[in-house]
């Protein structure tokens, strides 16, 4: 009976393990500058999301350019402005400005999150929608359009900044997401720590009622319960791939490709550490089961 309660309890250990990591994970994500930095940051350097940016900004800020100052563009307003925001893809304003909407984004979402939990879901996958405010990346636009004008006092006019958010649908790949499941990840996610203290809890309160070979049987059992989760995740929860329809906008579809293949790069390393050491685990077990007196009876 002690060994199979030592089972249960590392089997446990070996969940909450594998969940630990997930939250941590996921903590990193949503609440540190860093992950999305690298996995998003060189996002305008990418031909397909520069061409989409570059169609997007164009229709937005066209009309939005004086006739004072076009008066001063040599050709077509469009291609200006088109050319204006080419060159800006390379400039370091572009690099500053897009690093404020992801840390914007990032905030929001997490807020919106955060407020769908404690306030319920309808159920809509909508509510799940990532809105990537596009506004600084405008304002850069309009600040390289203004400099490049020639013989034009970039004070003597003001060229208002358009409002220009990308709405990416984040469950359009699974429809039967529910959002309130997804929003109680993001919150419990903040308390990684305690999820991984309660797997070494678990952990030593297995060791401590396994007896003889039982214990190091329960102790693989747990290792074999990580290391699959952890497999799990590995293969499919940090390896998405996006089946974008082709109804996608542009802008939508760039950002999607990229990112995914950057969060895999990103997320999956440290799973395949984790099933390493969950093998390790395993082993530890075999060789303890084997070498273990059996226990005798009386």
């Amino acid at each position: 009976m002690r060994n199979v309660l030592a089972a249960l309890c590392l089997i446990l250990s070996g969940v909450l393990a594998t969940g630990a990591m997930g939250a941590h994970q996921i903590d990193q994500l949503l609440r540190d500058d860093e992950p999305l930095r690298e996995i998003a940051g060189d996002l305008p350097h990418d031909e397909q999301f520069g061409e989409a940016v570059t169609q997007m900004m164009v229709s937005e800020i066209t009309d939005q350019v004086p006739e004072q100052a076009s008066s001063f563009i040599g050709g077509g307003v469009e291609d200006f402005v088109s050319g204006a925001v080419e060159d800006l893809l390379d400039d370091e304003r572009m690099h500053e400005a897009w690093e404020e909407t992801l840390q914007t984004t990032r905030a929001d979402y997490v807020e919106r999150l955060e407020a769908l939990f404690e306030e319920g879901s309808s159920g809509d996958t909508s509510e799940l929608d990532i809105r990537v405010d596009m506004e600084p990346l405008a304002g850069a636009a309009i600040s390289s359009i203004v400099d490049s004008i020639p013989m034009v006092d970039a004070d003597s006019f003001d060229i208002p900044t358009p409002q220009v958010e990308v709405d990416i649908a984040a469950a359009a790949t699974d429809s039967d997401a529910d959002p309130y499941t997804w929003a109680t990840a993001v919150v419990v996610s903040q308390y990684w720590v305690w999820i991984g203290v309660a797997s070494g809890v678990m952990l030593l309160l297995g060791l401590a009622l396994g007896q003889g070979r039982g214990r190091g049987v329960a102790l693989a059992l747990g290792g074999i319960t990580a290391a699959l989760g952890g497999l799990w995740v590995a293969l499919n929860v940090v390896a998405p791939d996006f089946d974008m329809p082709d109804e996608l906008p542009q802008e939508n579809a760039a950002i999607l490709d990229f990112v995914q293949t950057q969060f895999t790069d990103w997320a999956q390393p440290v799973w395949w550490f984790f099933v390493a050491g969950a093998v390790g685990v395993v082993v530890l077990g075999i060789l303890g089961a084997l070498v273990a007196r059996p226990v005798q009876r009386r």
